[in-house]
């Protein structure tokens, strides 16, 4: 599907629900503000989004009916099927192109048998990122199983290498998808034992050689000391370098330091990812 196929499903669904429309056009006035170290490095790019505080602070799965079944969606909502999967506009945008991409079945949010369909869905969108947010790591959906995909990039840090890390990423690349899972199951079984299952958010893309890279930022935490204070929750979005801030308040009080605590609280320690990189 290119970017041009992606764009025209987004305005067919708009034009006929009205939310979805008026999500995607407030993205038109999202504020953005770049938060640098004292070497100018960039930290993060703060997106002011005020429509995203029902992702942030969603309620328990629990108290709410699962959104992502065909029986409590709007009746608006259009699927486009593929395999075992339904992909949809997603009606909360955080990039001007962004879907979700369900399970047509009611099972758990887990990356464990479905890591191919990831990089197979990354071949359907050759020009986004797809992208897979834990049970406890900012899936606002952790009852039904479900990527997402988004026209943002990651700056990757691999270059030619197949296996490389950074402070709180393991990215794996390949023009070999079995290379790829072979990979990261071998990480998956070295990550802190953690119930549903390891903690960790992962991204999909391709590079500019045209290898297929998996971004994996293993965590330690659901959400930083400051949340409630300050709503940020943060996923692979805000793990990729842009922290999505609903309420204005945040939007203009976090700081380069704040930002860069958040996503160290949440993570594992540069040591400890030095060594998962290690064993790969």
């Amino acid at each position: 599907m290119t970017l041009t196929e992606a764009r025209e499903i987004i305005s067919r669904q708009c034009s006929v629900w009205e939310l979805c429309r008026n999500n995607f056009e407030a993205l038109g006035r999202v504020e953005r503000r770049e938060l640098h170290d004292g070497d100018g490095k960039l930290i993060t790019t703060l997106l002011h989004n005020p429509a995203r505080i029902a992702s942030s602070a969603a309620p328990p799965a629990s108290e709410r009916p699962c959104f992502l079944c065909e029986a409590n969606r709007p009746a608006q909502q259009t699927a486009i099927y593929h395999g075992d999967y339904e992909i949809l506009v997603n009606p909360f945008p955080i990039f001007p192109v962004h879907f979700t991409i369900s399970h047509r079945s009611h099972i758990p949010q887990r990356i464990t048998g479905h890591i191919k369909a990831m990089l197979e869905f990354s071949d359907i969108f050759p020009e986004l990122t797809v992208f897979y947010n834990g049970p406890e790591c900012g899936a606002s959906a952790p009852d039904h199983h479900h990527f997402q995909a988004a026209d943002f990039k990651v700056s990757h840090l691999i270059g030619n290498n197949a296996v490389a890390a950074d402070d709180n990423r393991i990215e794996i690349a390949s023009d070999d998808d079995n290379f790829i899972i072979g990979k990261f199951e071998r990480l998956l079984s070295l990550l802190p034992s953690k119930e549903p299952e390891p903690m960790m958010n992962i991204l999909a893309s391709f590079l500019d050689d045209g290898r297929k890279c998996l971004t994996v930022f293993p965590r330690r935490r659901h959400r930083p000391s400051c949340f409630g204070k300050v709503i940020v929750s943060p996923a692979s979005v805000e793990m990729a370098g842009f922290m999505v801030a609903p309420r204005r308040e945040d939007f203009e009080s976090i700081s380069p330091e704040m930002a860069k605590v958040i996503i160290e609280e949440v993570s594992l320690t540069p040591l400890e990812i030095k060594n998962l990189c290690s064993q790969l």
